[in-house]
């Protein structure tokens, strides 16, 4: 990230902290309003209680998230590019007596936290669009988590990033496979900006172990931390939130927003992953042929299905002994290890039956 995006946070500081003293008491309130619902149902469905639990925020802009998870309980670090961003939230912190470590930090390097330290790598709205190297950032974010750690971000939904949605008439800024750089002057100096698709990051997540287990695509919601479409919440309840209708706001009607949740694989899990994605792929296309030994009133399956089947399970990292016992179960049949392993390393073959 370059010094013209930093210089441009820091300069924006005071003047949004000065202004938050009502998100702020709403917040202590109710932790949870830092999180769209969907992306807290996410942390609550794998972190049912946060309490002792390591929480890194990298590219913590207004730091809402953090405080939130700092008092839901967790053990928080926050990092940030613009030093300024981390005084003005660690101020707030130390008025309030909350215990958050703050480290000035890129998002892509991380380079002063330990590997495999925190349960939970969290990013909001607001992240992707400054990195020009995910693959790099999520390599970051892997190498942090601790073995079946947790990822989860929410982010502005690709699918609206083709637009100009500064007026009502829907215009197309940009094809959806220009991703940039965008760039700009300012009096900080050149900003440059990305504008990602889903597949640019779903791919650098996966590549980097991070296997993507859940994935929601979203609408802002009347009362949340957000307002979105509006300036304000004063300026959304003057408008009784009309904006979030797609009826009487055509944008409204795509989803604006859109959040992932992986878990850390090992490199080991993830290059086993990929290897048996890949027999899984040649099975379906070229099943071998499976000896059926049925036993009374059991029943003949698709040798397809169950060689997809052993690969896939194999590819969760399932020995071959619990996958026999499931396989037995699932299809009815009498299915030996020696079987399995045959199909696993993709060399079994029978004669016609």
């Amino acid at each position: 990230m370059n010094n013209g995006v930093m210089n441009w946070w820091n300069n924006r500081s005071d003047e949004y902290y000065g202004g938050i003293h009502g998100q702020l008491e709403k917040l202590k309130k109710d932790p949870t309003w830092a999180f769209p619902s969907v992306i807290w149902e996410m942390i609550r469905k794998n972190f049912p209680d946060l309490r002792g639990r390591r929480v890194l925020v990298p590219s913590s802009g207004d730091n809402f998230a953090v405080f939130g998870f700092h008092l839901l309980g967790a053990e928080v670090t926050s990092c940030d590019i613009a030093e300024r961003q981390l005084t003005n939230a660690k101020k707030i912190a130390d008025a309030h007596g909350w215990r958050i470590e703050f480290i000035r930090q890129d998002s892509m390097e991380l380079d002063r936290i330990g590997d495999g330290e925190y349960d939970l790598v969290y990013t909001s709205n607001g992240c992707h669009v400054w990195i020009p190297d995910l693959p790099k950032m999520y390599a970051n974010f892997h190498r942090v988590l601790k073995p079946g750690g947790r990822y989860i971000m929410f982010e502005t939904h690709p699918f609206i990033r083709p637009f100009d949605d500064s007026g009502i008439e829907i215009i197309i800024d940009k094809a959806y496979e220009d991703t940039g750089p965008f760039v700009s002057n300012v009096k900080t100096g050149e900003i440059a900006e990305f504008a990602w698709r889903i597949m640019d990051i779903y791919n650098a997540m996966q590549n980097a172990g991070l296997k993507v287990t859940h994935m929601e695509e979203f609408h802002p919601e009347k009362g949340d931390y957000d307002d979105w479409f509006y300036g304000s919440t004063e300026e959304a309840e003057a408008d009784e939130y009309k904006k979030l209708d797609w009826k009487q706001n055509l944008w409204a009607a795509l989803p604006q927003w859109i959040g992932f949740s992986a878990k850390k694989e090992s490199r080991k899990m993830n290059e086993l992953r990929q290897a048996y994605e890949q027999k899984l792929s040649e099975a379906i296309a070229n099943p071998p042929r499976i000896h059926n030994e049925r036993g009374a009133g059991r029943k003949r399956v698709a040798t397809k299905e169950i060689a997809a089947r052993v690969l896939e399970l194999r590819g969760q990292g399932l020995s071959q002994a619990k996958i026999t016992v499931i396989a037995a179960e699932e299809f009815n049949i009498k299915i030996g290890r020696t079987t399995v392993g045959e199909i696993i390393r993709g060399n079994y073959k029978l004669p016609d039956e």
